[in-house]
């Protein structure tokens, strides 16, 4: 099992960082408006405890656009919102601000526009600093709601994402699930990194 020692969280957090930011200036220039992205916050743990962490900061019902990725490593890539959270996004970037309370199709494609965008962003700066490859599935919308059966088993980083833009403050949270092998090379790459900066 790997040990993320503090200097091993650091530098993950770091490339993390680094991953959102890329991902701020996508969103930036797709809505034609400077969108801020900031991870104040880097966590493990299960899919439970995960879930249990966001239902108890927000409250209500969550939303997700999810990405199943697999290469060097593989796992299940979530970006997840309040759902009325995610209705003020998707109204700032369709400039569209009696937006319906329910997310309507047109909505849904918009919600998984921006995932798609911020999750490729991520896992691709993850992998180009770590020299890894992987392959993403295309992105899907759903209720994020938890299997009990699977909630304890399932391992993830939990980033907590604070979206700031002109039109609207909008939270957001960025998990990825691996198995424990996954993380491994996760680890060992993030390693081999520290390592090349002396």
């Amino acid at each position: 099992m790997a040990d993320w020692d503090p200097i091993m969280i650091d530098a993950l957090s770091e490339v993390m960082n680094m991953a959102v930011g890329g991902a701020s200036e996508l969103l930036s220039s797709m809505v034609q408006e400077e969108v801020i992205l900031k991870v104040p916050k880097l966590e493990f743990g299960s899919l439970a405890e995960v879930h249990d962490t966001i239902c108890k900061r927000e409250g209500g019902d969550l939303v997700a656009i999810q990405e199943m990725f697999e290469g060097s490593f593989a796992g299940e890539a979530l970006l997840i919102f309040p759902a009325q959270e995610s209705l003020s996004l998707v109204a700032a970037i369709m400039d569209n601000g009696d937006l319906e309370e329910n997310l309507t199709e047109i909505a849904r494609e918009a919600l998984m526009e921006i995932g798609n965008i911020i999750l490729n962003s991520c896992l691709g700066t993850i992998c180009n600093l770590l020299e890894y490859e992987i392959e993403t599935s295309l992105p899907a919308f759903l209720s994020w709601k938890i299997d009990e059966t699977d909630s304890d088993r399932k391992e993830g980083i939990f980033v907590h994402i604070d979206f700031q833009m002109k039109k609207t403050g909008t939270t957001g949270y960025l998990v990825i699930f691996m198995s424990q092998s996954s993380q491994d090379t996760l680890h060992a790459g993030i390693s081999k990194l520290v390592e090349s900066y002396g």
